[in-house]
């Protein structure tokens, strides 16, 4: 059964349940184009729903760029969880608002309970664009340094999987890397001194990033996406995407300086508590789609 089929028959059930809807809100890039089918014309008139984009994936692929095209047209507004998501869709519709994603912020930061063993850690389902395999490179420069991958396999991801499983049995890296599985994240904080975002392609708005800075763990990430925009000014280490040196040399710049270390957790949670807030992020959401 072929994505067009099922387009084509979720465009009639789409039809049928919101026929008396005020707004409808489309949470995924590959449901447009049945969106689209269900309402050819809506673009053009007036009336009808309020049809909301809501846009947690960056338009980067030609595959997402040909969905979005087809399915568009019906869009009333687009609402992006950052700028450079509200960037990448800005062609396919007419109205893009920003509406930042949000956390729950704890009262007070993690009680961080470090061993003598430097250790940091990676929050993301294990697939090959979330860059498991750069930050295995990136630890096999550190000799000294542990790494916790937690978070469990994505569909069809065991082949990346099992070779990351590989990688961590060469000498070299053999006894410093560890498969958690899925895990509760304020346990793994307070072991943690870093987290690493190390996504090889922009992630819109990245949920464990935000929580690793509400919870005042330092975060590195790749340059791009929204997790730039969470770390700007100071907030967090950026570094370039796919490049294990310079990983590695973020992951030492937090280890090797506690002084700026504490700075950016200070700046990070301040960024957090101020726009990420879920108490506040919640119903601005919901008043931008409605």
């Amino acid at each position: 059964m072929g994505l067009p089929f099922l387009w084509f028959f979720s465009a009639k059930e789409i039809r049928k349940i919101s026929a008396d809807a005020d707004t409808i809100i489309v949470n995924s890039t590959f449901a447009l184009p049945a969106v689209g089918l269900a309402f050819p014309m809506h673009g053009r008139k007036r009336g009808g729903p309020v049809i909301s984009w809501l846009v947690h994936d960056t338009i980067t692929s030609l595959k997402q760029r040909v969905v979005a095209k087809l399915g568009a047209h019906s869009i009333t507004r687009a609402v992006a969880v950052s700028e450079v998501t509200a960037a990448s869709v800005r062609p396919f519709v007419g109205t893009v608002l920003v509406q930042p994603n949000g956390v729950e912020v704890p009262s007070e930061v993690v009680a961080v309970k470090h061993s003598q063993v430097p250790t940091i850690g990676i929050l993301a389902a294990i697939t090959k664009w979330k860059g498991h395999d750069i930050l295995l490179e990136a630890v096999a420069l550190l000799p000294n340094v542990h790494v916790d991958i937690a978070g469990e396999v994505f569909a069809g991801s065991e082949d990346f999987e099992a070779a990351l499983r590989e990688r961590a049995r060469q000498p070299d890296l053999q006894g410093r890397v560890h498969f958690l599985g899925h895990v509760n994240k304020q346990d793994v904080f307070q072991k943690w001194n870093a987290l690493i975002s190390a996504s090889t392609s922009p992630e819109a708005g990245p949920l464990g990033v935000l929580e690793a800075m509400a919870y005042g763990v330092p975060v590195i990430a790749t340059n791009h996406g929204g997790a730039a925009e969470y770390l700007r000014d100071g907030a967090g280490i950026l570094v370039t995407p796919s490049d294990p040196q310079d990983l590695a040399n973020g992951i030492r710049r937090i280890l090797e300086n506690p002084e700026q270390t504490t700075q950016i957790i200070e700046v990070a949670r301040q960024r957090v508590v101020a726009h990420h807030n879920l108490a506040h992020t919640r119903k601005r959401m919901l008043e931008v789609l409605n």
